[in-house]
């Protein structure tokens, strides 16, 4: 199978456009570099880490613009040669892959905005004194609120909320808020505009996971084993931290299935993420908590977490370079 990868890896910001009727800007400064690397470490090969197989095609759309045409013809393969598949199929990557004449198949745009955003998972396995607000009386009521003590094990001890636009990922989107104040204000009208805004307490995390998993058109639901991803560093690795229990483990194993049913229950079908950490609170053993992330669509680690659902792929590498 020859597969052609669309990388649109700004996907929420087209889908926040799309709910609240704003154009979407493109990324600049640190949001634009931090997706050129991401594409970079996409493009390389499975065994590296990345999603793309030998015999694969890249569609290059270089600057990550929303709407950018692609110019470019098949590399001399008719369509239907071609697999395309793309980091979410929103409706510009279904009209991009179009205009190379592949169908990109896809679930409806109302679907895949409920898929991601975070209020739809927000109560799974809330944080101690976590919220979602809908309006600026809510988002005062909970940040005037006194967030969870710190542990003093993380790079701050400072309690504090943290405040994460309805679609957002890879840390944007997001405001440390220790208290309320006009920039709080300010930044929570933005965000509303968008859609509710997730309130959670700041907390150290000492260990991340995730679990990556396929829904086929049909329904079928596979999902790969869990996969630590990014274990304790800095300061609070002063700490020996005991591994993860055989409950724990079985237990984020088991949020990526049920996340999968909750996610073929709206009507979503393709790939997703789901996270989860480790944490260490003030008082007490480190806890787990699970799904504190939902991406229905391929993350940076599914290639490592579940290569056995990626589409199998044959022959040399190549790119479908524009213009």
């Amino acid at each position: 199978m020859t597969v052609a990868w669309l990388l649109n890896l700004d996907a929420e910001a087209e889908l926040a456009s799309y709910r609240s009727g704003r154009a979407a800007r493109p990324p600049g400064g640190p949001a634009r570099r931090q997706l050129e690397a991401a594409r970079a470490q996409l493009t390389r090969s499975r065994g590296d880490g990345g999603l793309v197989g030998p015999g694969d095609l890249v569609v290059d759309t270089k600057a990550l613009d929303p709407g950018e045409e692609l110019r470019c013809p098949p590399a001399g393969r008719g369509p239907g040669e071609l697999t395309p598949l793309a980091w979410s199929a929103t409706p510009t990557a279904r009209a991009s892959m179009a205009s190379l004449g592949l169908e990109l198949e896809g679930p409806p745009v109302e679907v895949l905005i409920e898929a991601n955003a975070r209020e739809t998972f927000a109560g799974v396995d809330p944080l101690p004194g976590a919220a979602v607000a809908d309006s600026m009386a809510a988002l005062r009521a909970v940040v005037e609120r006194s967030p969870l003590p710190r542990s003093g094990l993380g790079v701050s001890s400072q309690p504090a909320w943290v405040l994460r636009r309805s679609l957002s990922c890879a840390g944007r989107g997001r405001l440390i808020a220790e208290g309320w104040s006009r920039g709080v204000e300010a930044w929570g009208a933005a965000a509303l505009a968008e859609g509710p805004i997730e309130v959670q307490p700041l907390v150290d995390i000492v260990e991340e996971y995730s679990t990556h998993g396929w829904i086929q058109e049909s329904g079928e639901l596979r999902c790969g084993a869990p996969l630590c991803w990014r274990p304790a560093h800095g300061a609070a690795r002063r700490v020996e931290l005991p591994p993860p229990s055989d409950r724990d483990l079985a237990r984020i194993s088991a949020s990526g299935r049920e996340v999968g049913e909750i996610l073929r229950g709206i009507g979503y079908a393709g790939p997703f993420g789901v996270d989860a950490f480790r944490w260490r609170p003030a008082a007490g053993e480190v806890r787990l908590q699970v799904v504190t992330d939902v991406n229905a669509r391929l993350t940076l680690h599914f290639a490592r977490g579940a290569p056995e659902l990626l589409p199998p792929t044959s022959g040399h590498q190549e790119h479908l370079a524009e213009g």
